[in-house]
């Protein structure tokens, strides 16, 4: 949500309060027509209650995402710039096998830099037996 989304916001619910929390409100707004940045602490000051924030809920209510997601690319949809799907299908790649030279023990690894353990049998290190 934007600054302006905010502060329009407390400008709305500002006319139904009264007493101190209104004060408060008030001098906020009106620091912020003086140029100074107060959403945050507006913002603070609307979520403190929870009847405010209820209504600032209600007023700040997000705006729906629609630069972007799976149902804007490549399913029929009129706009697919925000998303493209991978060329091909999404196969997993092969992975390397490491084996211990002593028993039957193997491991494979999938990711490039994953350390490769020893082997659990106490034989050493574990060298390459397969894979890409």
């Amino acid at each position: 949500m934007r600054d302006e989304d905010i502060l329009d916001a407390a400008r709305a619910i500002r006319p139904r309060l009264s007493g101190a929390l209104a004060d408060e409100i008030d001098q906020l707004l009106a620091r912020a027509d003086g140029g100074e940045d107060v959403a945050d602490a507006l913002l603070e000051v609307l979520t403190g209650d929870d009847a405010l924030r209820d209504e600032a809920r209600r007023l700040l209510d997000r705006q729906v995402d629609t630069s972007r997601g799976a149902d804007s690319g490549g399913y029929g949809m009129a706009d697919s710039a925000g998303y493209a799907a991978l060329p091909g299908y999404a196969v997993p790649s092969a992975e390397i096998m490491y084996g211990c030279g002593e028993c039957d023990y193997e491991y494979p690894v999938f990711e490039v830099g994953e350390p490769v353990p020893h082997c659990p049998h106490g034989h050493g290190a574990l060298g390459r037996v397969g894979g890409r």
